[in-house]
């Protein structure tokens, strides 16, 4: 009775390694595109506190842009200026990256706080990968 519970012990390890060795290779790139867009993530949200717009704006998808054209894109963030006082900080709530299909197709939720001087408000940012690189996909006020 002994030995069957050590070799159903061993079968199982060695299942489990199998596992972890085949998966391996999609953890390493999900953690190298999760360090990615939290780099792209930053860099938008640090030039929005400095109000370097344009900067901020090379962040953005081809779709953002139709939707959204740089002049409106300013001056949406002027006028949330104007009602609340000066962008002071953007803090992370949440990031979440995941890859699908074949080929892979990457995508990123992240929820970030826009702290102004009078209010701090939520908004979730989707980001995906256009031409290698991860920008802004689409934006909302939650």
């Amino acid at each position: 009775m002994k030995r069957r519970y050590k070799y159903l012990l061993i079968g199982l390890g060695g299942i489990w390694v199998v596992a972890m060795l085949s998966l391996t290779p999609e953890f390493t790139k999900l953690h190298s595109e999760t360090n990615e867009v939290l780099g792209a993530v930053s860099d938008y949200s640090n030039n929005l506190v400095a109000q370097q717009y344009a900067r901020a704006y090379q962040y953005s998808s081809n779709g953002f842009r139709a939707a959204l054209p740089y002049d409106k894109f300013v001056q949406l963030y002027q006028d949330l200026q104007a009602r609340y006082g000066v962008l002071t900080a953007v803090k992370r709530q949440g990031c979440e990256v995941n890859g699908r299909g074949t080929p892979l197709v990457w995508k990123a939720i992240v929820d970030e706080d826009f702290v102004y001087e009078k209010r701090t408000i939520r908004f979730e940012f989707v980001f995906h990968k256009e031409d290698g690189r991860w920008v802004v996909f689409s934006a909302e006020e939650l």
